[in-house]
């Protein structure tokens, strides 16, 4: 176990936090808020979320996968083209819950977590 100390020169923001879910209650959690699909009627799945990663063009090797992945993953799956600093914001806080911290790189399987946990 690492333990970190708060010294003058670091900031309390970029200090990781213990992840507030692990993935697998991320899978196991309903949708909530705006539906993800066009008709609402069922929750977002590791299939999907796979399917997006392969239609990207990300192969089945992939050991790990990067924020900006992370990002282009969310926006495929709500369809959008451009995206606002809100929109960032919510990946990273996705981010935060499921790693601790904001990252440029997580392991596949948290990565996964994330993109369903924004979304």
């Amino acid at each position: 176990m690492t333990v970190m100390t708060l010294t003058t020169t670091m900031r309390p923001e970029v200090l990781p936090l213990a992840p507030t879910k692990t993935v697998e209650e991320v899978w196991q959690q309903p949708a909530v808020g705006t539906p993800w699909c066009e008709d609402g009627e069922h929750n977002l799945g590791l299939d999907e979320v796979l399917d997006v990663l392969y239609a990207l063009g990300f192969n089945e090797d992939m050991q790990s996968v990067t924020h900006a992945q992370i990002v282009r993953m969310s926006m495929e799956l709500w369809l959008y083209e451009a995206v606002c600093a809100f929109f960032h914001l919510g990946v990273e806080d996705a981010a935060k819950r499921v790693h601790g911290v904001v990252a440029d790189e997580y392991p596949l399987g948290e990565g996964l977590a994330i993109v369903k946990e924004f979304s």
